[in-house]
């Protein structure tokens, strides 16, 4: 049976960057609706994170590096410990919070520092750059993405996001494998917390066989093992309304 997925301790890792920044009235707005407690988490990298590669890169500039940033680390974490304190008081004054430092890989550490609080959500912006939409997802979020053992929200255009209210419409977009009963549940389990209406759409690759009636079949299938987990689970509620839709020529 799918456990619930309405979160009690959201992690929001930070690097103060303007959209870092940009998604926190989302983070404070969920956390308030949840009643969750927000971990507020800020990652000093080791020298190979701030270059993308092995610390063995750097040759015989390796030890003095290493030596420097030592030197430096501990008035790294106290500046980040002082800005997060400050990031604590402006925004998360109205949820419960905590504050924490952390050293060595971001990735790394934010993932083993939400298996530790028990983190039931992570909330973080992409800061990917580039025009190729490969690197929409910047390497430290796509990375938690891959690990992290909870669920994951992240947006990659923090600063176009609206103000946070409630989410009246949820879309889960699925591809072609085994249904995801656990999935559908929770979306749904979602979409009826904020009284919104819940859209399924099946996207086919473009080499695939749109409109194949087995494809059609078990998006129909689809819908309806949603519907009837909700009935299961819920009885005696309404339910989500909830729409489904299969699409083709997806490259």
């Amino acid at each position: 049976m799918a456990t619930s997925f309405l979160p009690r301790n959201i992690l929001f890792p930070t690097d103060f960057s303007k959209s870092s920044e940009a998604i926190i009235g989302h983070v404070v707005g969920l956390a308030s609706a949840f009643h969750a407690k927000v971990w507020l988490l800020s990652v000093v990298p080791s020298l190979a994170e701030f270059h993308g590669v092995s610390e063995n890169y750097f040759g015989q500039l390796r030890d003095a590096a290493l030596a420097n940033l030592d030197r430096n680390r501990k008035l790294l974490e106290t500046d980040c410990l002082r800005k997060l304190a400050c990031l604590q008081k402006h925004y998360f004054e109205s949820v419960e919070s905590e504050i924490c430092i952390r050293s060595e890989g971001v990735a790394e550490s934010i993932v083993d520092y939400s298996v530790e609080k028990k983190a039931d959500l992570v909330m973080m912006p992409t800061h990917g750059l580039g025009r190729m939409r490969r690197f929409l997802i910047g390497s430290v979020t796509a990375k938690v993405l891959h690990d992290a053992v909870c669920s994951v929200w992240t947006s990659p255009h923090p600063r176009e996001l609206e103000p946070f209210h409630p989410y009246r419409h949820i879309l889960l977009a699925i591809d072609n494998r085994e249904l995801p009963v656990e999935l559908l549940t929770r979306a749904s389990e979602l979409a009826e917390f904020f009284h919104g209406q819940l859209s399924v759409i099946r996207a086919l690759p473009a080499h695939g066989t749109p409109g194949d009636e087995t494809v059609l079949k078990r998006t129909r299938e689809m819908a309806d093992t949603q519907r009837e987990s909700r009935r299961l689970g819920n009885s005696g509620t309404s339910g989500v309304p909830t729409r489904r839709a299969a699409a083709s020529g997806i490259s």
